[in-house]
């Protein structure tokens, strides 16, 4: 890591500005939180109107579509990972239950 990053970082000034002290829990303060966080937002909203996946901001996407393929892909198996662990979540809870533990 950057020498600068970590020196402010442990002084627990703002590593952007260096002048403000950091906001709580964060390494920035909060004006240059929300010029990065401005920054962001028009970046993402520029790069979605040219046109390209709402997701990666990369590819373009399927046609009627708000994601290219390959994020549809990676989207939908994240959907799937997160119901089967609530599945196995849930069904912990009922065997508990059966089991006298819940």
């Amino acid at each position: 890591m950057d020498k600068l990053y970590l020196a402010r970082k442990a002084l627990g000034v703002c590593i952007g500005c260096g002048v403000k002290n950091a906001s709580a829990g964060t390494v920035r303060c909060d004006e240059c939180r929300k010029e990065d966080n401005d920054n962001s937002v028009k970046r993402h909203k520029r790069l979605k109107a040219s046109g390209v996946c709402g997701r990666c901001l990369r590819n373009k996407p399927t046609p009627g579509m708000k994601m290219c393929a390959s994020c549809r892909i990676l989207s939908a198996a994240a959907a799937r990972k997160r119901a089967a662990a609530k599945e196995s979540s849930a069904a912990m809870c009922i065997s508990r239950e059966v089991d006298g533990l819940g």
